[in-house]
């Protein structure tokens, strides 16, 4: 998903992505939530988030968890 602006972005190690299906599945679920957008490096297991407004961490990391994966932790780019 294409932001207009990005103002920071973090970095989310993500337990449980495996495979290629699992990527899409994190990707998607980051990518329903308005002014954040994801991308995954499957071979890192890490899920970079870009932010255009202010979003709480815990909101990303409850999606990923209803998704079934887990953040170990998180860190700014």
């Amino acid at each position: 998903k294409k932001l207009s602006k990005v103002l920071y972005k973090k970095i989310f190690q993500v337990e449980g992505m495996h495979c290629e299906h699992c990527k899409r599945r994190v990707e998607e679920a980051v990518n329903d939530i308005s002014g954040v957008a994801g991308i995954v490096n499957l071979k890192k297991g890490e899920l970079t988030v870009s932010y255009e407004i202010d979003v709480e961490d815990e909101v990303i990391m409850k999606k990923l968890e209803q998704r079934g994966y887990s953040v170990v932790e998180h860190r700014d780019c």
